[in-house]
């Protein structure tokens, strides 16, 4: 049996509870002090936490060829060590090949504009880089595949490729992101 004193209804928002017996109004049982914390949020992560669960894991990225070849050296050394056609050139190379990590190839209209070594403009769209990919020799063309688009590791495709060394997958995916730059 229900006490007297006791209501057995839930309060509406912003609406008073009775008090149980023996509590004041102000002390009531929805009194939010009393409440549990709520568990944090699963995009609330901060120090340590947020960047390990935003960084990638270790065996899965890997520097490309422009990332050991090239830009870094722009970081380092600055503009003044280099001249000015090998940092476009290395510019263009990162654009072209981030934008195939990013960009499906059944988004054959997307669009990507790059400045050439030379000082042109130019707009190229997926369609084209896709066909240009296929008419690459053919490592060439696998590297592409499958380093660029297809994000595998640099070790991995080496050994499908019939173990080739690094510097042959370092030297073939420059020149064939050189040679997308040229369409």
């Amino acid at each position: 049996m229900a006490d007297q004193g006791q209501s057995q209804t839930t309060p509406a928002a912003g609406s008073q509870q009775p008090a149980r017996s023996g509590q004041s109004a102000s002390s009531s049982a929805w009194d939010t002090q009393r409440l549990p914390a709520a568990p944090a949020a699963p995009d609330a992560l901060t120090g340590a936490a947020a960047h390990a669960a935003n960084a990638p894991a270790a065996d899965v990225w890997q520097p490309d060829a422009d990332d050991t070849f090239g830009d870094d050296r722009l970081d380092h050394l600055g503009e003044s060590a280099l001249s000015q056609v090998e940092s476009v050139r290395a510019r263009a190379r990162r654009q072209i090949r981030e934008f195939l990590r990013a960009v499906p190839r059944t988004e054959v209209e997307a669009t990507l504009a790059i400045v050439r070594p030379d000082g042109t403009a130019r707009v190229f769209t997926r369609g084209e880089l896709t066909t240009a990919i296929d008419r690459l020799r053919p490592r060439m063309r696998q590297i592409i595949r499958l380093a660029v688009e297809e994000r595998w590791l640099r070790s991995q495709v080496c050994a499908y490729l019939q173990h080739i060394s690094i510097k042959t997958f370092e030297r073939d995916q420059v020149e064939a992101l050189d040679l997308l730059m040229q369409l």
